[in-house]
C-alpha cells in the first residue's frame, strides 16, 4: 500500500501518458481500529470498543476491567511491546522512504533539466502535500504515537489524488512556457530509469508494511477472541 503510495505520487507526476508500469496487487490488509501509545497504556479504538493494555498485560475492555488468565496477560504484554517497538519504526521508515525517492528524482531533474527547472518547484510542493498525509496517518501527539486507521487505509488514494492535480498544473505550466517537448522527453527517461531502479527496495518496503499490518490484526484478533 505505501510503495504504491510513494511511487504512484511520484511516476504519475512525471508522467504525461502512461509513463509508469502498471500497478502491482496493493496489500490486501487493512486496519481497522486505531491505535494510541503513551506510557501508561496502549489503546486499541473501534467504532465501538476500545481495549487498553498495560504495560504488565492488564487489561481494560470499554472502561471495564478484563479478568483474565496470566497466560493471556503475557500474550497481551507482548503484544503492548510489540506495537511500542514496531510502530515508531514503521514511522521512521516511511519518512525515510519517503525523503530518499524525492532526493532521487530531485537529482535526476536536476540532471536532465538543470536545478532551474519549474518541476522542481511541483516536486516540492507534492512532497509537502505527500508527508502531510503520512503525518495525518501515524504521529506523535502530546507525548502520544497515534495511528490513524482510516487515514492510512486512504493513503494511496489520497496520494494518487494529490500526484494527479498537482500533475495536471505541471503540465499546463510546461504548455505556458513552450517547454512541453523539452520535458516530456526528460521525464519520460527519469521515470523509466527511476522506476527500475527504486523498485527492489519499494518492493521490500511494501511487503514489511503489509507484513505489519497482517500481523497488528491478527495478535489484536486473537486476543479479543481471548478475552470476549
Amino acid at each position: 500500500m505505501i510503495k504504491q503510495f510513494i511511487l504512484c505520487l511520484f511516476l504519475t507526476c512525471f508522467s504525461v501518458v502512461s509513463l509508469a508500469k502498471p500497478a502491482e496487487t496493493t496489500c490486501p490488509v487493512a486496519s481497522n481500529f486505531d491505535i494510541i501509545i503513551d506510557t501508561q497504556s496502549v489503546r486499541l479504538i473501534e467504532q465501538n470498543s476500545e481495549l487498553k493494555i498495560f504495560p504488565n498485560g492488564k487489561m481494560a475492555l470499554n472502561q471495564r476491567n478484563v479478568t483474565s488468565d496470566r497466560v493471556i496477560q503475557q500474550k497481551a504484554a507482548a503484544f503492548q511491546t510489540y506495537l511500542r517497538k514496531e510502530l515508531p519504526a514503521f514511522l521512521l521508515l516511511s519518512d525515510q522512504q519517503l525523503a530518499n525517492i524525492y532526493q532521487v528524482f530531485i537529482s535526476a531533474i536536476d540532471k536532465r533539466l538543470g536545478n532551474d527547472s519549474r518541476l522542481i518547484q511541483y516536486i516540492d510542493r507534492l512532497n509537502t502535500r505527500l508527508k502531510a498525509i503520512l503525518d495525518a496517518a501515524i504521529y506523535h501527539q502530546d507525548e502520544q504515537l497515534i495511528f490513524n486507521h482510516q487515514k492510512f487505509n486512504a493513503i494511496k488514494h489520497d496520494g494518487e489524488d494529490i500526484a494527479k492535480r498537482i500533475f495536471t498544473t505541471a503540465t499546463l505550466d510546461s504548455l505556458i512556457h513552450f517547454n512541453i517537448f523539452k520535458n516530456y522527453s526528460a521525464i519520460k527517461t527519469i521515470a523509466g530509469e527511476e522506476w527500475k531502479a527504486q523498485k527492489p527496495a519499494l518492493k521490500i518496503f511494501n511487503q514489511q508494511v503489509c507484513d505489519l499490518m497482517a500481523d497488528i490484526n491478527t495478535q489484536y484478533n486473537l486476543l479479543r477472541a481471548e478475552i470476549d
